[in-house]
């Protein structure tokens, strides 16, 4: 059975005379490692809302077709670092979650614990999160992804505030991630050559379609 299946997908948001994303077939397998690229407006952070299931209720807009998704829990991670922070020390941050989903106190902080070394955050779980880079609070928004158990992660520019620096240190914690855990990824991103070696597939958007789905490479020199 395929992680992520979508057949005919369409989201009209309210208002709006076209859908923003119309048409949309896709199988995505357990442990593939996605681009989803696409010009802006071409319909990419729609896309991943869907999957995220954060497009909102009726009043927001109109879902038609199949959207599946056999997962035990969907993580996303968005592209501003600080709107992302919940608790103000990094241990309590991680465990957001975790205490969500009404796990034993035991377990929470086993996955903390492991959730932190998976994304390279060498840290006390008292220390600060005003206190973190950028880059930080990004693979600190990964752990917490971790930390729950995401059998796909979701990620929606996740470099795009980060300098040279953090940006590579989010590179190689996500993949060392799934690596790690054989999570699903997909990956929104504008700097395609940073994820080439991470990434195994790539679905491009315009206009809200579909037009490839195939090898990362040539998306990329497409670009």
């Amino acid at each position: 059975m395929s992680q992520i299946l979508l057949r005919g997908a369409t989201w009209q948001h309210a208002g709006r005379r076209t859908p923003a994303i119309s048409d949309i077939d896709i199988r995505v397998e357990r442990g593939e490692r996605i681009l989803l690229a696409g010009d802006s407006g071409s319909g990419k952070s729609t896309l991943l809302s869907a999957l995220a299931g954060v497009l909102g209720g009726d009043d927001e807009g109109t879902l038609r077709g199949e959207l599946t998704i056999n997962a035990a829990a969907v993580g996303l991670v968005l592209q501003d670092p600080d709107s992302q922070v919940i608790a103000s020390r990094v241990g309590d941050d991680v465990a957001f979650g975790c205490e969500n989903l009404g796990l034993p106190r035991e377990e929470i902080w086993r996955r903390v614990h492991q959730a932190m070394e998976m994304v390279g955050l060498d840290l006390s779980l008292e220390h600060p999160t005003a206190r973190l880079s950028g880059g930080q609070k990004q693979r600190l928004a990964l752990a917490g992804v971790i930390a729950m158990g995401a059998e796909v992660i979701l990620l929606d520019e996740p470099t795009a505030n980060l300098d040279p620096q953090g940006a590579a240190d989010v590179v190689a914690a996500v993949d060392h991630v799934v690596k790690e855990t054989g999570a699903t990824l997909i990956v929104i991103e504008h700097n395609y050559t940073q994820w080439e070696h991470v990434l195994n597939r790539a679905i491009v958007l315009e206009h809200g379609k579909l037009i490839y789905d195939g090898e990362v490479a040539p998306a990329v020199a497409a670009r």
